[in-house]
Order: C-alpha cells, then structure tokens, then sequence
C-alpha cells in the first residue's frame, strides 16, 4: 500500500502581489481577478478543491483567501472548511489549525453535532428563532 506523502507547506506569494492581482470578498466567498470583473479565479481539482496558478505555482483558493483576509500566511497550519464545503470559501467558513485539529472536524461529528472551535479572539453569534 502506497502512503502519501505529506505536502510540505509552500510559502505563498506576497500579500501586495495578491492584492494587485485579485479581489475576495468574503461575505460570498469568491476571489475574482481584478481585470476580468466577475470571473471567479482558478479552477476545481479533482478533490473538490478551488485552485488558482500564478506564476507558475498552483496555491489553493482557501490559503489565499485567509491569507488576503487576514494578512497573515498562516504557514503550516491547515485551513479548515468549517462546515465541511470545499469550495465554501467565505470567511466565516475558514480557520487555520493543526493538522490534528483538522482531523476532528469530519462529516460525522458535525452530523452529531459537534461544533469544530473556532480560531481564539473569535467568537461565532447564534439568533434564536423569535415566533410571531
């Protein structure tokens, strides 16, 4: 049985190089280039994840997103779709974590339930239903 290497972490490009190049909004979650309005960036991988290839690297939209949105690489930490979407990159989708804490936010868990924590200094608002 063949395993799989695991990817080193690959720097990406610089922050001013991205906002040059690209627009996130991240309420919608769609990272755009900026001189062809609306046309979302990158394409779809086999695995279900969005990538985009600049200068000749290929990146995955979620990094870049957390990267342009957050102003920080987040390095060897992973971003985790919260619930579970791949191509759901809106910002309140997105968290940097360690691998193991990755592997704890399965489709299982979240079936029971199980809310992943967020990033610390972030806090997620629940609105209970009002009957009128």
């Amino acid at each position: 049985m063949k395993t799989r290497k695991k990817p080193k972490h690959k720097k990406l490009p610089d922050l001013h190089i991205l906002n040059d190049l690209l627009d996130y909004d991240p309420i919608t979650g769609l990272l755009t280039y900026q001189d062809s309005g609306e046309k979302e960036a990158g394409y779809l991988d086999d695995r279900g994840y969005r990538c985009i290839r600049i200068n000749k690297q290929v990146y995955k939209v979620h990094r870049i997103c957390f990267y342009i949105h957050h102003r920080r690489d987040p390095g060897k930490l992973v971003i985790d779709h919260i619930n579970g979407v791949k191509d759901d990159n809106t910002i309140f989708n997105l968290r940097a974590v360690k691998n193991k804490d990755n592997c704890l936010n399965t489709s299982a868990r979240r079936a029971k339930g199980i809310i992943p924590k967020l990033e610390p200094g972030v806090h997620r608002l629940f609105a209970k239903p009002v009957l009128l």
